[in-house]
């Protein structure tokens, strides 16, 4: 930090509403001169969105997704030939924002650095975060541009859908990208990232910084550009599919999963939950595996009950919780996503989050 912006932070330490005229005033320097240090003091993480609310030490960097979610679900069983009547919703979303408001709504401090273009959609998604006061400060703004979109067609179970993305802004967010937001991911205790991403992206980000990284893979085809970053992930949270990918290898029967489990801690995965939808959750680490069984009684949708899941790992992380408990936690926040017509449960809180987990555990 320079002279000349330890000075601009010490008048916005002394008055967080003081206005960049007032600075240029107090500074001898003119105003343009103010907006050039604040943004360079928000890129340095040391101070956070309007009002220039000042950074604490404590906070989560969540890298990748956000984008508009559009969900059709059928009235009855999908024809594959013809027209289904149901119900179209439009949601705001994108795993990494999913996470990001999660954990907003867990009292955890979150810098969501994705792709953002000026088009109707990015104006939705970017006043959703400013909403739930979601810092977009280190974010990448491509004008001229289409933001992030999924359309997803569910089946008859939660298990069973069909989605189509179109998330070509992500390419955006380059290695370089990243390395001009380098101050600001340093400070970070927690690094979430979505396979969303580009392969290189996620690779310059897994050897760059040294907080714990908890990864979404997204899919069976976007997880195969984890391969080269396995040993330097904490933690990460795929499908029974994404798992078979990622270990080369059949999961049938619970020793499977246990082969499994141990074939990537072997690559040097710290902490590894597998989803098995119905079946709950495998968790597995070096000092302890098991399964945490579905506590799920109603499904309204679907979309963010993983994204809810992975929030509720990083928070237990953050709180020094075992694994077992981890896992706890992420299937009670993924049961509150479930129940609500939302990617993110309005209601979702540390207090609901310890009366699911005192009913079910």
């Amino acid at each position: 930090m320079t002279k000349r912006e330890q000075e601009i932070l010490g008048y916005i330490k002394d008055n967080p509403f003081v206005s960049q005229a007032e600075i240029a005033e107090k500074a001898n320097i003119t105003r343009s001169s103010v907006a050039v240090h604040i943004t360079n003091l928000m890129k340095k993480g040391l101070l956070q969105g309007r009002a220039y609310v000042l950074s604490n030490n404590s906070y989560v960097v969540a890298i990748g997704a956000a984008n508009i979610e559009i969900l059709g679900i059928p009235e009855k069983k999908l024809s594959r030939n013809g027209n289904n009547d149901g119900l179209v919703r439009q949601t705001v979303g994108g795993i990494c924002r999913n996470i990001s408001e999660n954990l907003k709504r867990l009292d955890v401090d979150v810098e969501l650095i994705s792709a953002f273009s000026d088009d109707h959609y990015g104006n939705l998604l970017m006043d959703s975060c400013k909403n739930f006061n979601i810092s977009i400060s280190s974010s990448l703004f491509v004008p001229n541009n289409k933001s992030g979109i999924s359309v997803c067609v569910a089946e008859e179970t939660e298990e069973s859908h069909y989605m189509v993305t179109d998330t070509s802004i992500y390419e955006r967010i380059t290695p370089d990208y990243i390395m001009s937001r380098a101050d600001v991911i340093r400070g970070a205790k927690a690094i979430v990232v979505d396979a969303n991403l580009r392969q290189d992206t996620i690779e310059y980000i897994a050897s760059a910084f040294s907080a714990p990284i908890f990864v979404d893979p997204v899919s069976v085809e976007k997880c195969k550009k984890l391969e080269n970053v396995l040993g330097k992930i904490y933690a990460i949270k795929p499908n029974k599919a994404e798992a078979e990918v990622l270990t080369g290898m059949e999961i049938k029967k619970y020793k499977d999963l246990r082969l499994a489990a141990s074939t990537l801690l072997d690559k040097g995965v710290k902490q590894l939950f597998i989803s098995l939808g119905s079946g709950g959750v495998f968790y597995a680490s070096e000092q302890s595996c098991g399964r945490v069984p579905s506590i799920v009684d109603t499904v309204i949708n679907a979309s963010g009950a993983g994204d809810a899941f992975l929030a509720g790992v990083v928070y237990a992380h953050l709180n020094r919780f075992n694994i077992k408990h981890a896992a706890q936690i992420g299937s009670a926040a993924s049961k509150i996503s479930l129940s609500s017509p939302e990617t993110v449960n309005k209601d979702m809180s540390g207090d609901l989050v310890n009366s699911v987990l005192i009913k079910a555990f």
